[in-house]
């Protein structure tokens, strides 16, 4: 029932918005530009240790994220004991601060993308598979600071196009668009009209076709 009341409300698969709701998106996406437009040139070093700040506060004030992460723990990892999960959950929550805030670093024109280095050996297999024609899919774990990942390719070569999802707010998505942008990261929104020709064209001319696992796409 939950989650059909959910989904009623999530404009990606077809719902409304309560006024409510509208008025409390709008307000969170002006606090997240506002807070862009301020952080976004500050030095790295400044916004990593922002970010790792927001990453123990957010573990600290959400108990049902939280709650979720350790479950989760649990589950993979049966045989750390409640301390250890504790500190590795804590420890999870200040990386994504991090990478929240290197993501952030990336939508300044003064910051530029730190190329993350890619083992000869993959590469090889990589080419391997670009060179039979036939396109490539390219099933990535949604790990880490992905969008530096898919820029790294892209950066060394790599036609990669990424299939994703739309952000709850569509405001957000054109924020995800100027980033993806910057880094010459192409995206097919997976619920879009023609998405499935995008991802046909793609193969047909070569391209790698990025899938994050934990999209069921």
């Amino acid at each position: 029932a939950m989650t059909a009341i959910a989904t009623s409300h999530d404009r990606r698969e077809g719902g409304r918005w309560t006024p409510l709701q509208s008025a409390k998106n709008t307000l969170l996406y002006l606090c997240a530009r506002a807070a862009i437009a301020a952080l976004s040139p500050l030095p790295r070093r400044w916004l990593r240790a922002i970010g790792r700040a927001l990453g123990w506060v957010a573990y600290a004030v959400l108990p049902g994220p939280r709650r979720t992460t350790h479950e989760n723990l649990a589950r993979a990892m049966p045989a750390l004991s409640a301390t250890e999960r504790t500190r590795l959950a804590r420890q999870v929550y200040i990386e994504l601060g991090s990478h929240l805030a290197d993501t952030v670093a990336l939508l300044s024109p003064r910051h530029d993308l730190r190329v993350l280095p890619i083992e000869p050996s993959s590469r090889r297999v990589l080419d391997a598979a670009a060179a039979e024609g036939r396109g490539v899919v390219f099933i990535s774990a949604h790990l880490g600071p992905w969008e530096a990942v898919a820029g790294s390719l892209v950066a060394a070569g790599v036609a990669l196009t990424a299939i994703a999802r739309e952000g709850y707010d569509a405001r957000f998505t054109k924020v995800f668009d100027r980033l993806r942008g910057r880094l010459g990261v192409r995206a097919i929104y997976r619920g879009r009209p023609g998405a499935d020709v995008g991802i046909i064209r793609t193969l047909r001319r070569g391209g790698v076709l990025a899938i994050p696992m934990d999209l069921r796409s």
